[in-house]
């Protein structure tokens, strides 16, 4: 792992979040995943939310992910796999290592998904 000051990694993960943002908006198969969500709106939920991420065994980072949000919200599984190698990819663009990639991915898409999870209810009618 890499040594990096607070405010690094949360410099680094915004410019990962805004290459992933941009990146999801220009493919028009996937673009809906962002639909309604703005690049502020998922920047300040993951760092008000990214210590209530529990960590998980190692083999599952290694895995094929599952979608956390729910089935409301859940895209296709081919798109939701598009998502995450996208998003791993801008993150290797915003410097970050292989190593770290996996993990780091695995929880930013917990907390966006959360954020989805959320714009969705506050739509939903209530009963």
């Amino acid at each position: 792992m890499v040594e990096r000051t607070e405010s690094e990694l949360r410099e680094k993960i915004n410019y990962g979040l805004e290459l992933f943002y941009k990146d999801v908006l220009e493919k028009k198969d996937i673009r809906h995943f962002f639909f309604g969500l703005t690049l502020q709106k998922l920047m300040e939920d993951y760092h008000l939310y990214k210590n209530m991420v529990m960590t998980k065994p190692e083999r599952y980072y290694k895995e094929m992910v599952m979608q956390t949000a729910p089935s409301a919200v859940q895209i296709k599984a081919p798109q939701f796999d598009e998502i995450l190698i996208t998003f791993q990819n801008n993150l290797r663009t915003a410097g970050f290592l292989k190593s770290e990639i996996p993990k780091l991915s695995v929880h930013i898409l917990e907390v966006i998904e959360e954020t989805r999870a959320q714009k969705a209810d506050a739509e939903s009618p209530k009963v």
